[in-house]
């Protein structure tokens, strides 16, 4: 890993030209087009990083190859190199990928399907870690406008990896591991992310509101699925998601994003509390009802008793 970000410094330091936010030399007009492609869709969603480093990309040509290599952030072991061939018929694509946490690289490799992936695990000497997954996603495009497509939506992906164990582990607090990754791949559907949730505070924050919400209804919920339920609690942390992203992306501070959460899942929890009454009332109703069958039935005023007695029962 030390060779490798080496290695890098030295292709910054011999860059001929920028394309688009990608330090490039050696290119051809054709290797501009794929390198502005997959920087199309970087660009796009690289915002929602904030502050955190990562995402630079380097873009080169080796021989037959095009090579593009981003530097997804400092993580041991956390490598992303892109190498295009054949652009003159048969456009190819290959992926390398590496990382230490294999549920992080099963998330990536989703995101993009039209990859055929094969994986392998390999030691890390020297690293407390001690154990990466090496995955290698190859694409047959059909043509250059198909390889373009495959790599904007490769770029537009990597912003995605930033923090991504850290924001599962923290909607964990809420919902199950499955769940969690199934809000990671929505806020990743609609180019949220997690990462102003995170910058927003995280569990900290959906658990200091949970508690400020209790004292404000006089609840005692404890969990946010007791508040809200299992449905409920999706609903909300997919909000917390899209207004922390919305919201600082618009130059909005954390307390502001805290007060327009808190307003929302008071908001999620009196119509719980609305929807939990009415079905108390549809309750009561009901043994209004069945109570009313049996007084008829013991006063003799019911001339079907079997009738009544099937009514009763349903």
């Amino acid at each position: 890993m030390d060779l490798h970000r080496a290695i890098n410094d030295i292709a910054a330091g011999l860059a001929e030209t920028d394309i688009a936010g990608a330090r490039a030399y050696r290119l051809d007009d054709r290797d501009r087009q794929r390198v502005a492609a997959f920087m199309r869709g970087l660009n796009r969603t690289a915002p929602l990083k904030f502050n955190h480093p990562g995402l630079a990309t380097n873009a080169m040509r080796d021989g037959p190859r095009l090579i593009i290599q981003n530097d997804l952030g400092t993580t041991d072991a956390h490598v992303l190199i892109v190498q295009i061939e054949g652009q003159d018929d048969a456009p190819r694509l290959s992926v390398l990928h590496s990382d230490i946490h294999r549920q992080r690289l099963e998330f990536f490799q989703n995101r993009l399907p039209a990859l055929t992936w094969t994986q392998s695990s390999r030691q890390l000497p020297g690293s407390e870690q001690g154990q990466f997954t090496l995955a290698t996603g190859i694409l047959q495009a059909a043509d250059l406008p198909a390889l373009d497509a495959a790599l904007e939506t490769l770029g537009a992906s990597l912003v995605f990896l930033i923090d991504w164990n850290k924001a599962r582990k923290s909607l964990r607090h809420f919902v199950s591991g499955p769940a969690a990754v199934a809000l990671l791949h929505w806020a990743a559907d609609h180019e949220y992310g997690h990462r102003a949730y995170l910058e927003a505070g995280g569990e900290t924050m959906i658990g200091d509101l949970l508690d400020t919400v209790s004292q404000l209804t006089g609840g005692s919920y404890g969990t946010m699925q007791r508040a809200l339920g299992q449905d409920g609690t999706m609903a909300f942390l997919r909000e917390a998601l899209r207004t922390s992203s919305e919201a600082l992306r618009n130059g909005q501070s954390p307390p502001a994003i805290r007060d327009m959460l808190q307003a929302e899942l008071m908001t999620r929890v009196a119509s719980m509390a609305d929807r939990i009454l009415d079905d108390a009332i549809d309750h009561a109703a009901l043994i209004l009802d069945l109570g009313s069958l049996v007084h008829a039935a013991l006063l003799g005023n019911v001339p079907d008793l079997l009738a009544a007695a099937a009514r009763a029962q349903r």
